[in-house]
């Protein structure tokens, strides 16, 4: 049975084809940050470059196929989301110093 373009792409990408992994990123980069954008707002954009780095660090064990791909990206995506809020939220909110407790500046 003849491979499909998605999983010669994958194996490709597997054995370091820039290319192909370039491929693979284009397919579900636009659909990522959209749902980046709608679930973490302004961490969007970090969160997607921390997803990739997760995949790219995990592409090598990848198996499945297209669906399962866009499945597993997304599963990453979801979880560095939850990391970035844990971190966002442990991180102190800066003060304005400008502004004393009564409201009234300095």
């Amino acid at each position: 049975m003849p491979e499909s373009d998605f999983e010669l792409r994958l194996s490709a990408a597997q054995a370091g084809d820039e290319a192909s992994f370039t491929e693979l990123f284009r397919s579900v980069q636009p659909s990522l940050l959209r749902y980046l954008g709608a679930m973490g707002g302004p961490l969007a954009d970090d969160v997607a470059a921390e997803t990739w780095l997760s995949v790219v660090k995990g592409l090598g064990r990848f198996r499945g196929d297209e669906s399962k791909w866009k499945a597993w990206v997304f599963t990453i995506a979801r979880a560095r989301l939850v990391d970035a809020r844990r971190r966002a939220a442990r991180t102190p909110t800066p003060v304005d110093t400008d502004v004393v407790l009564d409201g009234h500046a300095a």
